[in-house]
């Protein structure tokens, strides 16, 4: 027995596997207007498959359209202007790094210049000189732990040192 597609009519449950959705997908359509039910409460396969064909070519439609494209043009230069923003207002770890150990290079080699800015005295400078190596020393081990803090961006687990105001 041949079917007439332009007067053959299915029900829900027919029509959903034969367009490859389901049933719930199928009342969706139908309330979105691309094809309707007869008196009957079927679906003449020939409307429903050009309904559905119809929908489909409208979906793929709205997905390329130039609208879209200029909108997500748009939006995709806003997340660039937004990364370069954040780049520029930010440094690499790196650069953070080095900056720490130029600035706590240059303060200790500063310290340890001091007892000859303050005294010629042989004596005095050597007295001067074993306070300043040792809150160096101090300093020093002070910012290594403070420096390993910032690499890793935590609290150090076991501080070697309390740090001090």
């Amino acid at each position: 027995m041949r079917l007439d597609p332009k007067t053959h009519a299915v029900s829900q449950q027919e029509l959903a596997p034969m367009l490859g959705i389901t049933t719930r997908r199928v009342r969706q359509i139908v309330a979105d207007g691309w094809f309707s039910a007869n008196d009957e409460g079927k679906y003449v396969l020939r409307d429903a498959i050009a309904g559905y064909g119809a929908m489909m070519k409208a979906a793929a439609e709205r997905r390329h359209n130039p609208t879209n494209d200029r909108l997500n043009t748009a939006k995709a230069e806003m997340v660039e202007a937004r990364i370069r923003k954040f780049d520029a207002d930010h440094i690499t770890m790196a650069e953070a790094l080095a900056l720490f150990d130029d600035v706590s290079g240059a303060f200790l080699g500063m310290m340890n210049g001091l007892p000859a800015l303050i005294t010629t005295d042989p004596r005095e400078r050597e007295r001067i000189d074993a306070i300043v190596a040792s809150d160096c020393q101090r300093l020093s081990e002070k910012w290594a732990v403070l420096r390993e803090e910032l690499r890793t961006g935590k609290p150090a687990k076991h501080r070697a040192l309390e740090l001090e105001d």
